[in-house]
């Protein structure tokens, strides 16, 4: 669905999506905006597979010094288990 929608508009966009019962329902969509410029090698083009990159150096300046709240602390703790999981499987 994503790669349809970036087909269309031609641009990467980011989306909002909800799982309900085993189902995920797009939410919106909208073009990425970003406060990080990337280089071009790190940006994915339109209908491209994903890429993943962790880069200390891109949250410079995006951190925060509040306290991670346990909703946070659990959606971290699940996105990378995920990532883990996928990394695992290669």
């Amino acid at each position: 669905m994503i790669c349809r929608i970036e087909e269309l508009f031609k641009l990467p966009i980011d989306i909002e999506w909800a799982r309900v019962d085993d189902k995920l329902d797009l939410l919106q969509t909208r073009p990425i905006t970003s406060d990080v410029p990337l280089p071009p090698e790190m940006i994915t083009q339109p209908v491209e597979r994903r890429r993943l990159y962790a880069d200390a150096a891109l949250s410079k300046g995006l951190t925060t010094n509040a306290p991670i709240l346990p909703l946070g602390l659990d959606n971290m703790k699940s996105l990378f288990s995920a990532i883990l999981e996928l990394w695992s499987a290669r």
